[in-house]
């Protein structure tokens, strides 16, 4: 995804269509629609992806991320400490900066 978000929406929507169990389809799909600023679908297709993988980092990760351009900082900050427990280097750099434990 270098630019070419739209692109990168239908590649989603493509893999979605062909197997909606797929969890890193909406995990790509809200990191497409982060970067456009569409924090409302970012949470729901994160909030998908987790449904379909509760281990998967990147999906707390970008629904953290989402949350926190909302204003739903506690919302934000459950999710990062969910997303730095399972690894996400991002989540971790960004909770340390912030003098926050998450284990």
């Amino acid at each position: 995804m270098v630019g070419n978000y739209p692109q990168a929406l239908a590649d989603a929507n493509r893999a979605i269509e062909l197997d909606p169990r797929l969890s890193m389809a909406y995990v790509n799909r809200s990191s497409a629609y982060s970067t456009m600023g569409n924090y409302p679908q970012v949470i729901a297709d994160a909030s998908k992806a987790i449904e379909l993988d509760p281990k998967n980092s990147l999906a707390y990760f970008n629904r953290g991320t989402a949350y926190g351009h909302l204003g739903y900082h506690e919302q934000a900050m459950n999710d990062f400490k969910v997303s730095a427990r399972l690894g996400n280097a991002g989540a971790q750099k960004f909770l340390r900066s912030m003098g926050i434990v998450w284990q």
